[in-house]
């Protein structure tokens, strides 16, 4: 009898246990690896209608985003509806999002065409931007809420505004006002990304297995006694920035596309500018100077550009150009717009994030270690740049011969790694010692530390 009451109260007890474990966990709220994005649109069709976003009469009528943290980005879409849309997106992701309508096409042109949807290519209307925020994307966490209501979308100059206030903002992304303010300033960089259809043939181009990406590369010389890292002294001249010893853009494309020889490739320039030669003749388009090929069906084939530097045709104005590109394949047309940069004469130095590094030798000149740390320019100023902003800005930070990702150690942080059994010497680094980043906008930064002697 002893036993039968002990076993009646074991599941007695076990009963009340798993009442109370549930209870607790359906009274406490979990935050889900999803975010729901929800915006307002009174009248679709009429959306544009009269405004200066009504410069090709085209309706808005779907709703496109695409995660530019992936290695291979797709466009997502939905159609637009009148009243409340809603997106439902994984978090830790950085989202732009548009608004998209299609142009139309003359009669005959739908008639004549067997490759071309007849509903017209896809053009892009205009992106949904925070106004209270700067931002032209959405950059999510893990520790972002839930849900993010962007509010009724009224039509801006280049974009659909959302007015929800910046504090709003904040707390749904959990993000610091220094973090957001600084990616507002990088993350218009990232709308060239926003090309769902740069061949106009009225499909999504990641629909048609059409994988492409516009990169830039930069070289920047850094004399070692500019600056120190332990007392954060920096005395390099923000213009050294602006004027780049090398800026070329490249054209990454798979065998979706034509491949001719760099002669009858082209890549015509924005026509907001007027390009010159060393002779003084305009110009308007250049060829590659050199072609790479992918090497195998997954890696991307290269056109490389040379805007400044050895190769290039062009003397003047100095790079980077923002606009609207068009790259010709022997005739292939491809459309990449709202191509922005960032450090330039023209458009300042505001948010360009430097990575300066302190060499240490033992007494036999090995190197030992390399400490890097984080800056950012910051009205006129050189000022440290938080882990979360490296984070949301930067994806690969490295060196030469090292990537701290080796050696277990975040990119994103101020760190310090141990490098002397490598055996590097003195020598060996004074002759050519080189740091890099990739931005989120795929731009290739190099910082080259111009040792004494070479």
């Amino acid at each position: 009898m002893k036993g039968l009451i002990q076993k009646v109260l074991v599941v007695f007890m076990g009963i009340i246990f798993l009442f109370i474990f549930f209870s607790c966990q359906l009274s406490t709220p979990r935050s889900s690896y999803t975010c729901t994005v929800s915006f307002k649109v009174s009248d679709a069709g009429k959306l544009v209608r009269g405004t200066n976003l009504d410069s090709k009469g085209i309706t808005a009528t779907e709703v496109v985003y695409i995660d530019i943290t992936k290695e291979s980005p797709t466009f997502m879409h939905m159609p637009l509806l009148d009243g409340i849309n809603s997106v439902t997106v994984p978090k830790e992701g950085i989202y732009v999002f548009a608004l998209v309508g299609r142009e139309s096409f003359p009669k005959s042109l739908k008639l004549l065409s067997n490759e071309r949807s007849i509903e017209g290519s896809i053009s892009v209307i205009g992106n949904i931007n925070i106004v209270s925020a700067n931002l032209d994307s959405l950059p999510l966490q893990e520790k972002s809420k839930d849900e993010l209501n962007l509010g009724d979308l009224k039509v801006g100059n280049n974009s659909f505004e959302s007015d929800i206030g910046l504090s709003e903002v904040e707390d749904a992304l959990a993000y610091t006002t220094e973090d957001i303010s600084s990616f507002g300033v990088f993350d218009n960089s990232l709308l060239k990304t926003m090309n769902p259809d740069i061949n106009r043939n009225g499909v999504y181009d990641t629909d048609e297995d059409l994988l492409w990406r516009l990169s830039s590369t930069r070289m920047y010389i850094i004399e070692p006694t500019e600056y120190d890292i332990d007392t954060d002294t920096i005395n390099i001249p923000i213009e050294r920035f602006q004027k780049d010893t090398n800026f070329t853009l490249i054209f990454w494309h798979n065998d979706a596309f034509n491949n001719p020889p760099t002669d009858k490739v082209w890549m015509i320039l924005p026509d907001t500018y007027n390009y010159t030669d060393i002779n003084g003749n305009t110009i308007t388009k250049i060829n590659p100077t050199y072609y790479m090929p992918g090497g195998s069906p997954e890696m991307l084939h290269q056109y490389y550009f040379v805007l400044e530097g050895s190769g290039s045709v062009i003397q003047s104005p100095n790079p980077p150009y923002n606009g609207n590109y068009i790259l010709d394949l022997d005739g292939d047309l491809y459309y990449i717009n709202n191509v922005n940069f960032l450090n330039s004469t023209k458009y300042g130095s505001e948010g360009f994030i430097l990575p300066l590094v302190k060499l240490t030798f033992n007494d036999n000149d090995v190197l030992t270690t390399l400490q890097w740390k984080w800056y950012k320019v910051h009205n006129n100023s050189y000022i440290p740049a938080s882990p979360a902003e490296i984070k949301l800005q930067i994806r690969q930070f490295y060196f030469e011969y090292w990537d701290p990702i080796q050696f277990n150690v975040p990119y994103y942080e101020n760190g310090t790694i141990d490098v002397a059994s490598y055996g590097k010497t003195r020598t060996d680094i004074e002759k050519y010692f080189v740091w890099y980043y990739w931005d989120r906008a795929e731009n290739h930064n190099g910082f080259h530390l111009h040792m004494p002697g070479y």
